[in-house]
C-alpha cells in the first residue's frame, strides 16, 4: 500500500481507496489489466 495526495483535498489517503474518506472525491486508480493465464497463440 502507497500513499497518494487526493487531488480535491490534498490530504494523503490509501492508493487502494476507491473514493477519499475525507473530501469523498472519487480516485482514480491506474489499473493495469493483469496478465492472461491463458497461453498466447493459437493451437489446433
Amino acid at each position: 500500500m502507497a500513499l497518494i495526495n487526493c487531488s480535491e483535498c490534498g490530504k494523503e489517503i490509501s492508493d487502494k481507496a476507491n473514493t477519499c474518506p475525507h473530501s469523498g472525491a472519487p480516485i482514480q486508480n491506474e489499473v493495469k489489466p493483469e496478465e492472461s493465464l491463458e497461453p498466447k497463440g493459437t493451437y489446433e
